[in-house]
């Protein structure tokens, strides 16, 4: 059975960004579906209907479909063939309950997440935890940021309910949002002259354009676009038009958009276009000379209009705030102003939601008063697009060559090859495993929900900490007096402290000679209150309140991120391929540099490259000389030592082929490596070099969905030496077979050993090693008695244990024994029952 799509009944009106993804991506599959038949599964009768009337309108000629109702389930369920089940959010843990009576191994989940921020989205992801899930379900999420936030709340709520480390967890993909590129096609000069005609805008205006929910507490606060935009207007001296198309939440609201962009931006003409009306919605767009998305809110996860906007060839500023920093490339394709959170900040916000003590709307509004979009980056972008129109062009152009990445053709491609990985799976007859929970368990509060700043971890550019020093702002959105009394800037108060202590936060910014932080001494610089009962400068308010201060730059923190770091952005592409070459680098440009261009050279292939936290900054390297259309470049920030396996796992992870060669970076591939690999590759196996030689044990290929099967790269290898050929036993353990790379398809560039591990935590190659291979003698062993790979939990332990004995039979330059017990098997007809254990002698001879 094919996969299934649960329905939305009718398409969504208005502009709401998860409705219009959903809505488009039902039409994408009835457009671009490769199957001859969907089926759907509807609650209701009135979804069956509105579904009907859809499909007789929008199903295309030669392609069948049937509608099915949930509360049908047993019967369809009962089918002997293997069904995918994908609904259009998070899988519904009432199905996991229903598969594993009725179809433990023939039926798998699948879904999409959006937003998770709201206390409705946290308890679905909960209640799926809880649930019997398999290894084979999925949950996709549009953005690398959103599947943090969704691993974060996955791994926690394991962790409440004891499934730390079960394998049948649910398993993420990302797939981003499409975007339909015939329709979000650039406007013609005649359609832009009848617009701009229709809105009254002169020819010789610069318009900057704004489309969505025009909301300041939900979405996107306006006032740093408005002080853009006024900037440009006072730079270029020509008319700007800001052109917001969407919709109001009330009159109120309105009002409050319109006294305040007055106030900031009294040169700039405000024209208001009505998102809802369908008359506008394609049409809108020909008006803009520049597109401008400064989204503030934790709600966003993708940024669909920021690619709708470079279709159309209409260059693009945008927040560096999560999905829209994996969809702008900064200075190449739009450029991207930085964003700021405080740690701490928002989290009393976050718990009350939780609590029922505050509503999702209310929440929204309390974090987003603690987000910071730079408003002086804002300004300088909005002003260089409009002052050089060679660079508007430039980035417009490549602008509508990156959004091609996004066509719904190419993501419905992406989904049907995991629902086909998920069918795969399937067949392979794993078993379910059933987990229920106990029925008094009393969430601590500490159990409650991550903080705010693990869930969101990947969100702003940079994050404020409580040490981290402040200067004064350049009160480019208004003095204190034009704030305290904005209905934009001063709502949610009752998380912050009174107005005269924020005051005095911001005079000592100004005053102070040793400029003040956000830790406890600002408490005891300012005398505020009681200091020894101030344990927690949150628990009086005093983080929110520098969060806000630093939002409506009244403060500024004197830390580095003044511009978007690219080593926060995930470059990410799409292109077509059979191969993906994944290499790593920490120091290893020279070799790089050598080894690379042939790498890219392989026709049909394309290649990742891991910056990890490159002293020689590779990623920089190679974005300088390559496009990113041959070589990603993903970047690991912040990393002191090297972890083979973790850069090892980012670049598969980045791989979008069904093929995967993990190369190191001093390894050459000769000319007609991928054309002779390519006869060599069979479904269930693996090709690497069956030779000892030194340097090439790291090239290894084999199917994407394998390494995801079999968990990629073991995370409990440490320092050097080993993961390669553990890897492959695991392979192997799945059923694989091991295939030969030809000694001439590859060569090593030779260095002295001291290159090897010479950003390792540990420079002794031979002790990392000798603590690896018998760890991974163990595990297999292990493996083979039990016939299930040891969990993560167990195998951490295992590992420490052996790290720890070997290390001290290695000072000692002795021996060591370790046992592994097995626990008791019972053989009741014979009255008998065995221990069994492993026991390992390892005698360490150092001849030093």
């Amino acid at each position: 059975m094919i996969p299934a799509l649960g329905a939305t009944a009718g398409i969504p009106r208005g502009l709401v960004g998860r409705q219009v993804a959903n809505a488009e991506m039902l039409a994408a599959l009835l457009r671009y579906s490769r199957y001859p038949q969907i089926d759907f599964l509807v609650d209701n009768d009135a979804d069956a209907s509105a579904l009907r009337s859809l499909l007789k309108r929008d199903l295309p000629r030669g392609k069948k479909s049937r509608i099915k109702h949930l509360k049908a389930v047993d019967e369809w369920m009962s089918q002997p063939e293997t069904h995918v089940i994908w609904e259009p959010q998070p899988p519904t843990a009432s199905l996991s309950w229903t598969r594993s009576r009725l179809a433990p191994s023939r039926v798998a989940l699948g879904g999409v997440t959006h937003a998770l921020c709201s206390s409705n989205a946290v308890s679905a992801i909960r209640q799926l935890v809880s649930s019997p899930l398999r290894s084979v379900d999925r949950l996709v999420c549009t953005s690398e940021a959103v599947a943090h936030t969704a691993r974060t709340l996955i791994d926690h709520w394991a962790n409440v309910v004891g499934k730390t480390g079960d394998p049948e967890l649910i398993q993420l993909e990302t797939i981003p949002l499409g975007v339909e590129c015939e329709r979000h096609r650039p406007a013609s000069p005649a359609e832009r002259a009848e617009v701009r005609r229709e809105l009254r805008i002169d020819d010789e205006a610069d318009v900057v354009l704004f489309v969505g929910r025009l909301s300041h507490h939900a979405k996107s606060n306006p006032l740093p676009m408005f002080a853009a935009c006024q900037r440009a207007a006072v730079a270029t001296g020509r008319p700007v038009v800001l052109v917001l198309a969407g919709w109001y939440a009330s009159d109120v609201v309105k009002h409050a958009f319109e006294s305040e962009a007055a106030r900031v931006a009294p040169l700039v003409r405000l024209v208001h276009v009505n998102g809802m009306d369908v008359k506008w919605r394609d049409r809108v767009w020909a008006v803009a000379d520049v597109f401008v998305s400064l989204a503030d809110s934790v709600q966003e996860t993708f940024g669909l209009t920021v690619v709708e906007a470079m279709a159309r060839g209409i260059a693009v500023v945008a927040s560096d705030w999560n999905g829209y920093r994996e969809t702008i490339q900064h200075e190449r394709t739009g450029l991207l102003v930085p964003t700021t959170m405080v740690e701490g900040a928002g989290e009393r916000a976050l718990v009350a939601m939780h609590e029922d003590r505050l509503s999702y709307d209310h929440f929204l509004a309390a974090v987003g008063q603690t987000v910071c979009v730079c408003t002086a980056a804002a300004c300088d972008a909005v002003k260089r697009l409009l002052l050089s129109p060679s660079t508007r062009m430039e980035l417009s152009q490549a602008g509508q060559r990156r959004a091609q990445e996004f066509t719904w053709q190419r993501i419905i491609a992406r989904y049907e090859r995991l629902w086909q990985e998920q069918h795969r799976l399937m067949n392979l007859q794993q078993s379910a495993v059933t987990f229920q929970v106990s029925s008094d368990h009393k969430l601590a509060p500490n159990e409650l929900i991550p903080s705010l700043r693990d869930l969101f971890a990947q969100y702003p550019s940079v994050w404020v900490k409580s040490d981290d020093p402040l200067r004064s702002g350049d009160q480019s959105l208004g003095d204190w007096t034009d704030l305290v009394h904005s209905p934009l800037a001063n709502h949610s108060r009752q998380w912050r402290t009174s107005d005269v202590t924020i005051q005095q936060i911001v005079n000592a910014a100004r005053t102070e000679t040793a400029r003040p932080t956000i830790a406890i001494e600002i408490v005891r610089k300012l005398d505020l209150g009681n200091q020894a009962g101030v344990a927690n400068v949150s628990e009086v308010g005093l983080v929110d309140s520098v969060a806000w201060a630093l939002k409506y730059d009244l403060l500024k923190p004197d830390i580095p991120g003044a511009v978007p770091s690219r080593t926060n952005i995930r470059v990410e592409t799409f292109k077509e391929s059979d191969i993906t070459f994944t290499t790593t680098c920490m120091g290893r440009l020279e070799h790089l540099k050598q080894t690379l261009p042939r790498l890219v050279a392989q026709p049909g292939c394309h290649v990742v490259v891991v910056d990890y936290s490159c002293p020689d900054g590779c990623g920089a390297w190679v974005r300088e000389h390559y496009p990113p259309e041959d070589v990603s470049v993903v970047y690991v920030p912040d990393r002191k030592y090297f972890n083979m396996v973790e850069a090892k796992n980012v670049g598969i992870s980045m791989a979008r082929s069904e093929w995967v060669c993990m190369i190191d970076a001093d390894v050459v591939v000769a000319a007609d490596f991928a054309q002779k690999i390519r006869d060599r590759l069979a479904d269930r196996r693996f090709l690497r070099r069956m030779t000892a030689t030194e340097g090439v044990g790291g090239t290894l290929i084999a199917q994407r969905s394998a390494l995801i099967q079999v968990g990629l790269h073991d995370a409990e290898f440490q320092q050097w030496g080993e993961e390669d050929d553990d890897l492959a036993d695991a392979l192997r353990f799945i059923g694989h077979q091991a295939g030969a790379i030809p000694e001439e398809l590859i060569h090593h560039l030779e260095h002295d050993d001291d290159m090897r591990t010479q950003h390792y935590e540990s420079d002794d190659r031979r002790l990392s090693h000798l603590v690896n291979r018998v760890y991974r003698a163990v595990k297999w062993d292990i493996a083979g008695v039990i016939g299930s790979v040891p969990t993560p939990a167990f195998r951490r332990n295992l590992y420490n244990t052996i790290q720890s004995q070997i290390q001290d039979a290695f000072v000692q330059n002795g021996t060591t024994t370790i046992e592994i017990p097995l626990g008791e098997s019972s053989w009741e007809k014979l009255s008998s029952q065995a221990k069994r254990k492993l026991v390992y002698t390892i005698n360490v001879a150092r001849n030093d």
